[in-house]
């Protein structure tokens, strides 16, 4: 009996074509235009445009009331779409005390310059003695664009001259 019920459900469904659902065939996918990558030409889409100031510069000269400084004197600024990295080196009046500034502040353009936040700032004297800037110290300046360069305004007939090295 136990064969005879087994016989009886092949045979019905082979009958049936009792089976798993039959595979259907896909149609071949159309094809998609590629997806345009995030950079078109080198710009990358949503950056804001990149500012005349954004750049490398190496220091040429200082200018102290209208006079040339020490042509001895180092430094670099970096301007990047938000921050201004600074450093300056000079001979001290002592070989033991070199005067230093280095700063790493935060800038944006104003109708009267260029409104700076202070995030790192410290400089030395001439006997050597380092003073901090407070951080969150506000600051506006001056800086012109010059031939090949630019020029940090720090007072009357005072400047910092930087030749764009990148």
């Amino acid at each position: 009996m136990r064969k005879m019920t087994s016989l009886l459900v092949l045979v019905s469904a082979v009958l049936l074509q009792w089976q798993d659902p039959k595979p259907t065939i896909q149609k071949p996918a159309t094809q998609q235009p590629a997806a345009k990558p995030a950079t078109t030409l080198g710009k990358v889409i949503g950056k804001p445009k990149r500012h005349p100031l954004e750049g490398v510069y190496k220091l040429r000269s200082r200018v102290v009331q209208g006079l040339a400084g020490n042509r001895s004197s180092r430094g670099y600024l970096v301007i990047t779409s938000r921050h201004m990295f600074l450093s300056l080196a000079s001979p001290g009046t002592s070989d033991e005390h070199p005067l230093v500034h280095a700063a790493v502040r935060e800038w944006r353009m104003t109708d009267d310059g260029v409104r700076m936040t202070s995030k790192l700032d410290y400089f030395s004297s001439e006997s050597g003695v380092i003073t901090m800037t407070a951080e969150g110290k506000q600051d506006v300046r001056r800086i012109q664009i010059v031939r090949g360069g630019v020029r940090v305004i720090q007072g009357e007939q005072t400047w910092l001259e930087f030749e764009r090295v990148e």
